[in-house]
This record gives C-alpha cells, sequence and structure tokens, in this order.
C-alpha cells in the first residue's frame, strides 16, 4: 500500500457509497483503530450496550477481512471532549448456535 492508512480507508469508504455516514465523528476517526493494512469492508450505523449493560451507545460496526469493530465516540466535560472507544471481535471468536 503506498500513500497514507487515512486516504485508503477514506477511498475504501467513499466507495461504499452512503455519503450520510461519511459526517459522523466516528466514520472521521476510523484510521486510528484500524492496522496498516486493514481496510472497511463493510459499515453500517449501529448501537451497542456499554461494557457495564447501563448505556447504550450509538456509533457504528465496521467489518474488516480480520474483525468486527464497534467504534463510538463519547463526549464528556463542560467542552465535549470527544474519547474515541472501540469494541473489537476478531472472526476467529465468532461462533454460531
Amino acid at each position: 500500500m503506498s500513500g497514507s492508512k487515512e486516504s485508503f480507508v477514506w477511498q475504501a469508504l467513499v466507495d461504499m457509497g452512503n455519503q450520510k455516514l461519511l459526517r459522523m465523528d466516528e466514520v472521521k476517526e476510523l484510521p486510528r483503530p484500524l492496522e496498516d493494512n486493514e481496510l472497511p469492508r463493510v459499515l453500517v450505523p449501529a448501537s451497542c450496550k456499554d461494557s457495564w449493560m447501563e448505556n447504550t451507545e450509538a456509533g457504528i460496526l465496521v467489518t474488516t477481512d480480520w474483525r468486527i469493530l464497534f467504534v463510538y465516540v463519547i463526549k464528556s466535560g463542560l467542552f465535549g471532549k470527544k474519547e474515541l472507544r472501540t469494541q473489537q471481535f476478531p472472526h476467529s471468536a465468532i461462533t454460531s448456535n
């Protein structure tokens, strides 16, 4: 891969065709949790309960060749500082009953 990771991730997102998603904070921050050679294959808006099952967080669900990521942004503090959070699920850990 020549060029920046951000440009390849952004191009993959543009190729998916959902322009509304490109404005989301989670999408703008998506290159950070991805590995250098990891590109998003599918991206959809999603919501998930936090680890303590207290709050439902809105974000995006991203599928790559190696894992599924739930990416969301928490805004906290007086000035709305944004903190990127992810939950990841390697394909090898996903099973069906």
